[in-house]
């Protein structure tokens, strides 16, 4: 079964049949919903992410240049130094006017930049508030720094691209033209099948596409797809998952087509 050189399918079902009325009434199933969900926390907890580290950017930038400009220095006193692959740490002390405060800051990578534990430090501190502090050779910034914002930029972008192609593929559930095509092929792929059909638009012309299905089908079998009316490259096999149409016409599949040839 298949289609002939007018569009209509072999096997009697016109493709006027397969399209009862479009706009289609679609909703997502709750699989999809779940990812979606899914996809929407990740969207706004990068969002949230980048917030919160450009704000401590710009707060860190903002106190350097305060203490440049009119920070005090004074000596400090390393009480812990730690190695890392982010760079070397210490935490200091130091005391003004009698009262002791201390730091923490990743330091430049310079020999002698970081004394261990007992060693000196110089540092610059706000007159107002010592709380205030870093030391001189304190290290600004590291093309390390950029790896969080990278990785919440990429969750981002990968929100953003499994919601464009559910909301796409929506479009073409709701839009598209479901036609009666023909298998030319089927192979495994993993537990899976990789099907690939054929079928002819409204306008007469030859298409061809592929889909992954868990039924393998014969050559010359039909199996319903839907393409978009504006670019039919664009097509899949109906229904297509993770979603549900509503109207109980558009959703009924002719028996012949709901299920491979045996």
């Amino acid at each position: 079964m298949g289609v002939n050189d007018n569009g209509n399918s072999t096997s009697g079902v016109r493709n006027s049949d397969l399209n009862p009325g479009t706009p289609r009434r679609v909703r997502f199933d709750r699989t999809s919903i779940t990812l979606l969900m899914g996809m929407l926390f990740i969207f706004w907890a990068s969002i949230a992410g980048l917030a919160w580290m450009s704000y401590g950017k710009v707060k860190n930038a903002q106190l350097f240049s305060t203490l440049r400009q009119k920070g005090y220095a004074a000596e400090g006193e390393v009480t812990k130094r730690s190695v890392s692959l982010d760079g070397v740490f210490v935490t200091y002390e130091f005391a003004v006017d009698g009262i002791s405060y201390s730091g923490y800051a990743r330091m430049k990578l310079r020999p002698n930049s970081a004394s261990g534990p007992g060693g000196q430090i110089p540092i610059r501190y706000l007159p107002d508030d010592p709380r205030e502090n870093l030391p001189i050779d304190v290290e600004e910034f590291s093309i390390r720094d950029t790896q969080p914002f990278l990785l919440c930029l990429s969750f981002m972008g990968l929100s953003i691209v499994v919601i464009y192609r559910y909301l796409r593929e929506r479009r073409l559930v709701r839009m598209g033209v479901v036609v009666e095509a023909r298998v030319t092929g089927c192979a495994p792929y993993r537990n899976q099948f990789d099907v690939y059909y054929e079928f002819v638009t409204e306008g007469n012309g030859s298409m061809d596409g592929s889909c992954i299905t868990e039924d393998e089908y014969e050559i010359g079998a039909s199996i319903p797809v839907i393409y978009r009316r504006s670019n039919p490259k664009k097509n899949e096999a109906y229904p297509v998952a993770g979603f549900i149409i509503e109207d109980s016409d558009a959703a009924r599949i002719p028996k012949h087509l709901s299920s491979p040839a045996e």
